[in-house]
């Protein structure tokens, strides 16, 4: 049986999604101070600490483990290239944007490539959209990295304005394994996260969770040796 490419799967996971409001303006996340605080957790790691850290990342908790894997690839030399390597593979490339009926999608054909060259045409022009891709790119590794669409609203049409990478410090887990946005209202149990608002990267779910199945996560055992 062969494998459902990555394209066609994003486009059937779009094709399902009933359509909503249009997101709101402007952003939702905003740096913190507290954001750039660190606990080090690597620092005296113990396997007693470890199964700690791991069980309150699938209880929802990520800043510890976030952390954990962060300070990993510090003290690693071996382990932050092979890392680094397995990123750098997917952000060397040279991006596009593909026709939805190039991917598997119904409709129209040329209303489907005029909408990947306006799509193509907007990315193009945002000032730090290769960053907010390295970003998400942490994601192998960590498996988990979101960034927020930032719009702006001009003569009634929306228009993506920017993408900005969003800290791990400010996710969480909901009790149906969704991610959430820890913010100033809700800074515990977080938000779900509105349509149209987040772009999230997990590349690998174990068991359905977003937590497990992460490169560093499997390794962190054998960091502790």
């Amino acid at each position: 049986m062969n494998k459902m490419s990555w394209t066609r799967r994003v486009v059937n996971s779009l094709r399902k999604r009933a359509p909503g409001p249009p997101p709101a303006p402007g952003r939702l996340v905003f740096p913190r101070p507290q954001d750039s605080w660190r606990d080090y957790p690597a620092d005296g790691l113990t396997p007693s600490k470890l199964a700690r850290i791991l069980k309150a990342s699938d209880a929802g908790a990520l800043d510890e483990p976030m952390q954990l894997y962060e300070q990993m690839e510090e003290k690693d030399a071996h382990l932050f290239s092979v890392a680094a390597t397995r990123r750098l593979a997917l952000t060397g490339l040279d991006w596009q944007i593909v026709p939805a009926t190039e991917a598997g999608g119904a409709g129209s054909g040329a209303l489907a490539e005029e909408a990947a060259a306006y799509c193509q045409e907007a990315l193009s022009g945002l000032d730090g959209f290769d960053e907010a891709l390295q970003h998400l790119s942490l994601a192998l590794g960590r498996n988990l990295a979101v960034a927020e669409l930032v719009w702006e609203v001009s003569a009634g049409r929306h228009r993506l304005a920017e993408v900005v990478p969003v800290d791990f410090t400010r996710l969480s887990f909901g009790e149906a394994d969704e991610v959430r946005i820890l913010t100033a209202e809700e800074p515990f149990e977080g938000i779900p996260l509105p349509a149209r608002k987040f772009v999230v990267h997990t590349p690998h779910t174990a068991s359905g969770h977003p937590s497990r199945g992460g490169l560093l996560r499997v390794t962190a055992l054998a960091f502790l040796g």
